[in-house]
């Protein structure tokens, strides 16, 4: 065999063997990132539910908001609902309703399909708004909904709309331009 042919063979076997290997970190990498995010988000689900401290319950949600993407679950969103509805702290409940935001709006980018997520986080969001007494939460629980492709957020918004604090209603209108507008452009491109 030509020296220079051999030559080749046995560079192309070497690439072969080195883009192989490179696979096999990059997806075993890609599978315990997927194992650590995971942990995170029960870990985060936990503290949101039981830390005794406020501040730990809101940094508890962001990180639920800002790293848990796909892995959220309908456990996961029923217990971000139960915390939106239930914590005693405002500041933990308009964290929730950011974080569940922040989800869909992850999710929805470039797009007009709801999540599978979307209806039941939607539904907490409003069963929320309706209880809810502290404008600074309905505030946040309608930013939220502007993220959200699901039709019963424009529902919401629309409620939103006619609340009694002038600061709701105006953040109502910005959030239901701010869908408005990133529907338009997912549609229109």
């Amino acid at each position: 065999m030509n020296p220079r042919v051999r030559s080749t063979i046995v560079i192309a076997w070497a690439a072969a063997f080195v883009l192989g290997c490179a696979w096999l970190v990059f997806q075993r990498l890609g599978a315990e990132m997927l194992t650590g995010n995971k942990q995170m988000l029960d870990s985060s689900l936990v503290k949101l539910e039981s830390a005794r401290q406020p501040q730990e319950r809101v940094e508890a949600a962001k990180l639920i908001g800002t790293h848990s993407g796909e892995l959220v679950s309908s456990n996961a969103v029923r217990a971000m609902g139960s915390a939106l509805s239930k914590d005693p702290d405002p500041a933990v409940r308009a964290a929730v309703a950011q974080s569940l935001g922040e989800l869909a709006a992850r999710r929805n980018s470039g797009t007009i399909a709801p999540g599978s997520q979307e209806p039941q986080m939607i539904e907490a969001l409003t069963a929320a708004f309706d209880e809810e007494t502290d404008p600074s939460v309905r505030r946040s629980i309608l930013a939220a909904a502007a993220a959200f492709n699901e039709p019963a957020a424009a529902a919401l918004l629309n409620k939103g709309l006619a609340d009694p604090d002038p600061s709701v209603r105006e953040t109502a209108q910005k959030a239901k331009l701010q869908r408005e507008r990133r529907l338009f452009t997912a549609v229109t491109g």
